[in-house]
């Protein structure tokens, strides 16, 4: 429950964040659902995009040093909460 209520807190923030666009060079690097919550790395060079949502919303956040570390706190709490669900 603790880990569903960090992820809703991090993605109402993440999701005020200005929306960025994906182009077609682009590569998908990592990905992971659980719990409803999902995220997606694309790299297109030096630049990060991550996707992020919680099943009723998505958005699309270009990666920097003010969201790094939010970014990195929504995908670990993504992955713990995955490899919880397969226990």
């Amino acid at each position: 429950m603790r880990i569903s209520f960090k992820l809703f807190v991090m993605t109402v923030f993440l999701f005020n964040l200005s929306q960025t666009y994906v182009f077609a060079s682009s590569q998908t690097v990592a990905e992971k659902k659980a719990g409803g919550f999902h995220y997606s790395i694309i790299a297109d060079g030096e630049i990060l995009t991550w996707s992020i949502g919680d099943g009723k919303k998505q958005s699309e956040i270009q990666e920097g040093k003010k969201n790094q570390r939010g970014l990195d706190q929504f995908r670990e709490a993504v992955n713990e909460m995955s490899v919880q669900n397969s226990l």
